[in-house]
């Protein structure tokens, strides 16, 4: 598979997947991205002990890389055990085209090797990269065990069988209940999926030229959820209707034509999203 590389404008590299027509960071800054959008706001650099993070949407690496940077600069006595999903197994070769010419160039090989198969481990983190379609290997994964979710698929309009209803449902009993699910998307229709599935959701930070991202858990305390008065106002809005996917293994066409038919329905006031 070919990949067309573009150099955002933190002077990292991001590519553009065939499959997706789609970038797959902000070309405001694909590693600024990864840290201010996922890691900081997951408050996992805060934690202690053992703490478990899934990074749904391996990409290039990025969100794990910034984790495991960032987590080396604080020097403190916690082990990170990170596992990735990825459905494109061909991702190896666009992390070929990744340097940063700094420090982050030696975790970054380690992220190619757990790329290739291996779990990596050092004395601070361990990663692997499971390959398959998210919907399927969340069924594999132990519930109550995740401290925090990068959630960073490709967009929901190109992507949307990784933002429905019934996949955030499977991923609720992964989490624990302080963890918190961090996402670039702002749009309310995964936001109300989100809450659908049990999640409280509130507003996540904004990086480069995303007005703002989102951020979910099951019951922690730091985030800010949204008031009632917002989902009053979604529940009167047809952008609001959520895709679903009640098999878990829809093609995008059949979510997108599913979600289309209930925003008609909808707004013919025969149910609401």
């Amino acid at each position: 598979m070919q990949f067309k590389t573009l150099t955002t404008e933190d002077n990292t590299i991001t590519v553009v997947d065939d499959a997706y027509n789609e970038a797959m960071h902000s070309l405001s800054g694909a590693y600024h991205e990864a840290l201010y959008m996922h890691v900081i706001p997951s408050k996992v650099l805060s934690k202690q002990g053992r703490v478990n993070v899934l990074d749904i949407g391996f990409g290039l690496g990025y969100n794990v890389l910034a984790l495991c940077n960032e987590a080396l600069k604080i020097n403190h006595t916690v082990f990170y055990t990170i596992i990735s999903l990825e459905k494109n197994t061909d991702i190896l070769s666009a992390m070929e085209c990744v340097s940063f010419h700094d420090e982050r160039d030696t975790i970054y090989d380690l992220l190619k090797r757990s790329a290739r198969g291996e779990t990596v481990t050092t004395d601070y983190f361990s990663h692997s990269v499971l390959y398959e379609d998210a919907r399927q290997l969340l069924g594999l994964l132990p519930v109550n065990y995740f401290d925090a979710v990068f959630h960073d698929p490709f967009s929901p309009a190109k992507n949307p069988e990784l933002w429905t209803v019934d996949f955030f449902h499977r991923l609720f009993p992964l989490c624990r209940d302080e963890c918190i699910v961090t996402t670039y998307s702002a749009a309310v229709h995964v936001r109300t999926a989100m809450k659908k599935a049990g999640f409280i959701v509130g507003k996540g930070p904004a990086v480069g030229r995303k007005k703002e991202g989102t951020i979910a858990t099951k019951k922690n305390p730091q985030i800010v959820p949204f008031d009632d008065s917002y989902w009053l106002w979604l529940e009167t809005n047809p952008k609001a209707v959520p895709f679903t996917d009640p098999a878990l293994c829809e093609t995008p066409e059949e979510i997108r034509k599913r979600r289309k038919l209930q925003m008609a329905a909808f707004k013919k006031g025969l149910q609401a999203p």
